[in-house]
């Protein structure tokens, strides 16, 4: 049942051929504009408290003469986040144009067409807003990990003293034979990098 009566039909744009988008009671572009103005403030003000943070950060660092300490934790972060919302968006990126191409029947083909150019653009928009915003939540979950990072990067092999030469030999685990540095270092490296991509597939 039409929400336009027949006595109506004058009144419903989308009735007529000459529909335009002057037509609707609001200007979609204008609305699309303020959202984005809306968009890059929330970001300046998240980016800002960030910010702020890691100034203070610093000067506490820098006031314990440990600033170096600081600069190597905060560049591994950065380079974890940058790498893993990277990463992220070149693998889910050929999923989605592809399914974006290969959708079958037109999802707005029941718009006017001459609206059909505005809501594509604002579907590709929320597409890559949605890409954005899980690239950085999968590149903040990689970056939280950079003490797991700098331990594997750092790796030592633990050792023991021998109660029948006193000397100092490899401590290693009597089933693998492997050094328990190996647990302590890599495995954690393995365990984060398989449920990280685990949850960039399930997410794919």
């Amino acid at each position: 049942m039409s929400m336009f009566s027949p006595d109506d039909s004058d009144q419903n744009p989308f009735s007529r051929g000459d529909f335009s988008l002057e037509d609707l009671p609001f200007k979609p572009s204008s609305i699309l504009k303020w959202a984005l103005v809306l968009i890059g403030i929330v970001s300046l003000v998240i980016l800002s408290h960030v910010l702020k943070g890691i100034y203070t950060d610093l000067l506490w660092f820098d006031n314990m003469d440990y600033k170096n300490v600081y600069m190597k934790i905060l560049t591994t972060k950065i380079y974890l986040f940058l790498g893993g919302g990277l990463l992220f968006t070149v693998i889910i990126l050929p999923s989605v144009v592809y399914v974006y191409r290969k959708t079958v029947g037109d999802p707005i083909e029941t718009i006017p067409i001459e609206i059909q150019p505005l809501v594509n653009k604002v579907i590709k928009i929320l597409i890559g807003l949605a890409i954005l915003i899980l690239a950085i939540t999968f590149g903040s979950l990689l970056s939280s990990q950079w003490e797991t990072l700098l331990r594997f990067f750092n790796e030592v092999d633990f050792t023991r003293i021998n109660p029948t030469t006193g000397q100092t030999i490899s401590a290693t685990e009597p089933v693998f034979d492997k050094n328990i540095g190996f647990y302590v270092f890599n495995i954690p490296m393995f365990i984060l990098l398989q449920e990280w991509f685990q949850g960039v597939m399930i997410v794919v």
